[in-house]
């Protein structure tokens, strides 16, 4: 009944590309999870469950830090010297936000890779979330804007980023540049996104590599005292409207 109550959400929009129908179904429940109505209390066990699975699969823990351009070269410097196992991967592209009341969907477009973000608050900061992403990338973009429009999103605003990224074996660590429309004035960011595919992976394990790369990175400025609590969409969203838990 869920899956076909989801389907029937999007009927009549095709994506292509690496987007199987499990992942449209899965980012469809995570956004309209709290408007599906059930009559009995079975049903909405059945809901309780499904949203506890992709909490538990999707979740993830991420610390953010604002530094300054003139360290990307230290920056790349220091985790080159950390370790001979990764990959660096380069980003520039823009991402399109939509809002509908208290939420957001991020729609990133990289060169020709496209894809759909949704992350929900876990704890009181943006630290520990709910991270669901649905790769769009061979799709056409206005189809893509019209399933985004269909679940009821509203275009809010967008920001240009270029990135780089260094994937470790525990975590990635990105630092990335960003500017917006209203904003001119690029500001840069240092991420450490811990992987949740790590067996055993809970907060004190998470934690502990956090620690190890701001202990790497503390020259930079990327420490326990400048992390930063807000998301990246609280810092560009416009002025005026609602704060976004997610």
């Amino acid at each position: 009944m869920i899956v076909l109550y989801l389907i029937d959400m999007v009927h009549g929009v095709k994506f292509s590309g690496r987007t199987s129908e499990n992942q449209v179904i899965q980012i469809i429940f995570i956004v309209k999870r709290f408007t599906i109505k059930f009559k009995t209390s079975r049903g909405a066990q059945m809901v309780d469950n499904l949203t506890n699975r992709l909490v538990n699969k999707f979740s993830e823990f991420e610390t953010k830090y604002e530094v300054e351009e003139v360290h990307l070269e230290q920056f790349g410097t220091i985790l080159q010297e950390s370790s001979r196992h990764y990959e660096v991967n380069h980003y520039d592209g823009r991402d399109d936000y939509y809002t509908i009341n208290n939420d957001f969907i991020r729609h990133r477009l990289d060169n020709e890779e496209q894809e759909l973000t949704i992350k929900k608050k876990l704890d009181q900061d943006s630290t520990h979330r709910l991270e669901l992403n649905l790769n769009v990338g061979l799709t056409d973009e206005e189809v893509v804007v019209k399933f985004i429009n269909t679940l009821g999103y509203r275009y809010s605003f967008t920001v240009f980023k270029e990135s780089v990224v260094y994937n470790f074996a525990d975590a990635a660590i990105s630092f990335y540049k960003v500017i917006s429309e209203k904003h001119k004035k690029a500001r840069c960011f240092v991420e450490i996104e811990v992987y949740n595919n790590i067996n055993g992976l809970d907060e004190i394990k998470a934690w502990r590599i956090i620690r190890k790369y701001e202990k790497m990175l503390h020259d930079i400025k990327v420490t326990k005292e400048d992390r930063i609590q807000q998301s990246l969409f609280e810092l560009y969203r416009p002025k005026g409207t609602v704060r976004i838990a997610a």
